[in-house]
C-alpha cells in the first residue's frame, strides 16, 4: 500500500474529530500537530532503511552519499552484512560485528569507516535508521510513512489537535461571560478526553501499552507461629 499523504492524514482528522472545522482549526495548524507527532513517531519507532554500498578500495565512505536517507547526529547503523549474499546460490550471511565498523564525524560529515577495505567487486549491505517524512510537512519532499503506522501517526496527531482545541477552551475560560463558562469548561474536559483516548490508541497502534502487571502473591504469617505459614528458619 501506499504511503498516506498530507491531504490524506489531513481527511482522517477531520473525520476522526468531526466537530472542529477548517475555521476553527486550520489545515495549517493542523500540519504543525503532525509535524509534532512525527517527531515522537521517529523517537518511538524510526523508519529502518536498507541500502547496498559498493567497494571503493578505501575504508571510509561519506554517511549521505552512500546513504541516500542518512540523517547527521540522529541516524544510527543498526547492522551490516558484508559480501552481500547471493540468495540463488544459497550463500551464508556474514554480518560484520560492531567493531567491524564506526560513525565518524570529520569536522564536516558524518562517514563510516569500515575497518577493513572493500573492492569495486564487494556489496555491503547497510540497514540504518532514518526519519518518517511526509511530503509538505517540516519541509520534506517525499512520503515515507508505512502502511502499518498509518493509523498510528493518525491517532497521535488526533492527539495533540485535541489537546491543542483543550488548551484553547481553556483560554477562552477566563475571558467567558457567565452562560458560556459551562460551555468552555465542557469543552476543555471534552478535548483533553478525547485526546487521552486517542494516545492510547496509538501507544496500543505501536505495542506501547501492552505492560505484564507483576504478580503478587499473599500469606498470613502469625508472631506466634500458632497459625500461617512456616518462616524460613523456625517451623511451627
Amino acid at each position: 500500500m501506499a504511503s498516506p499523504t498530507l491531504a490524506n492524514i489531513i481527511a482522517a482528522i477531520r473525520a476522526m474529530i468531526p466537530n472542529i472545522t477548517s475555521t476553527q482549526y486550520s489545515d495549517a495548524n493542523v500540519t504543525i500537530c503532525l509535524e509534532q507527532a512525527l517527531r515522537r513517531l521517529n523517537r518511538d519507532k524510526p523508519r529502518k532503511v536498507t541500502a547496498l554500498v559498493t567497494g571503493d578500495g578505501g575504508n571510509f565512505y561519506q554517511a549521505t552519499t552512500v546513504l541516500t536517507s542518512w540523517v547527521e547526529d540522529w541516524s544510527i547503523i543498526e547492522k551490516v552484512i558484508q559480501n552481500s549474499p547471493t540468495i540463488a546460490n544459497e550463500e551464508e550471511i556474514n554480518h560484520l560485528n560492531r567493531r567491524g565498523f564506526e560513525v565518524y564525524h570529520d569536522g564536516t560529515n558524518e562517514q563510516i569507516r569500515f575497518d577493513k577495505s572493500f573492492g569495486s567487486s564487494d556489496t555491503v549491505t547497510v540497514t540504518y535508521t532514518a526519519k518518517h517524512t511526509v511530503n509538505g510537512v517540516d519541509g520534506e519532499t517525499a512520503d515515507t510513512i508505512p502502511s502499518k503506522y498509518e493509523n498510528a501517526v493518525e491517532f497521535l496527531t488526533a492527539t495533540i489537535v485535541c489537546y491543542a482545541l483543550a488548551a484553547q477552551a481553556a483560554g477562552n475560560i477566563d475571558s467567558a461571560l457567565p452562560g458560556d463558562l459551562i460551555d468552555w469548561r465542557s469543552k476543555n474536559r471534552e478535548y483533553t478526553n478525547q485526546g487521552k483516548t486517542f494516545e492510547g490508541q496509538y501507544e496500543k497502534e505501536l505495542g506501547m501499552s501492552e505492560v505484564v502487571a507483576a504478580g503478587v502473591a499473599r500469606n498470613d504469617f502469625e508472631p506466634t507461629l500458632s497459625g500461617g505459614a512456616a518462616r524460613m528458619t523456625h517451623r511451627r
